[in-house]
């Protein structure tokens, strides 16, 4: 006596090997997940500009190397081989343009605003800092006045000095600002 007719083995089965697809893909889909950039908020995000390829805006996981940056973007245009230091890393919120050599600076306000990356409140002008949900142009003047005369600010608490800036209203700046890195 069998405990299953022939249908019943055909469905089990078919349900087994559905199973087991879809497992699949679940796993490679993860591995492809943590080789690309992350959903929601970018860990590592870089602004590639110059003599490129491809340039624009590029979202990681990781710190990039400058290699890793030029085969991101397809390499530089005409087939020429970089002759810099391929290996040097690259921090998170860095423009990096290409040309003879490489040239690395701090993405604009706009776009650090944009990838949810925090303004350096010591180097923004009152543009950048008016840029900022919650800070408008008079509270931006007010916070370059008070940078100006303190020799620039080392902690962002210190900002509570700064008229029309209560410890309430900078918990809701933190994500916004930093200082440096």
């Amino acid at each position: 006596m069998n405990l299953y007719n022939d249908r019943q083995l055909v469905v089990i089965l078919v349900m087994v090997v559905v199973l087991f697809l879809f497992s699949s893909l679940k796993v490679a889909s993860k591995k492809h997940e943590k080789e690309t950039a992350v959903a929601g908020r970018p860990k590592f995000v870089y602004e590639l500009r110059g003599d490129i390829r491809r340039g624009g805006f590029y979202c990681f996981n990781k710190e990039q190397t400058i290699d890793d940056l030029l085969r991101t973007c397809d390499g530089l245009k005409n087939d020429r081989v970089f002759a810099g230091d391929a290996l040097v890393k690259v921090k998170s919120g860095r423009k990096v343009i290409f040309r003879q050599g490489v040239e690395i600076d701090d993405m604009d306000a706009h776009a650090r605003i944009n990838f949810f990356l925090p303004v350096p409140v010591n180097l923004s002008s009152e543009e950048d800092l008016a840029l900022i949900p919650g800070i408008g142009m008079k509270t931006a003047k007010a916070i370059v006045s008070y940078r100006d005369k303190n020799n620039g600010i080392k902690d962002l608490q210190e900002l509570t000095a700064v008229k029309g800036l209560g410890q309430k209203k900078l918990r809701s700046l933190m994500s916004y600002l930093t200082i440096e890195e």
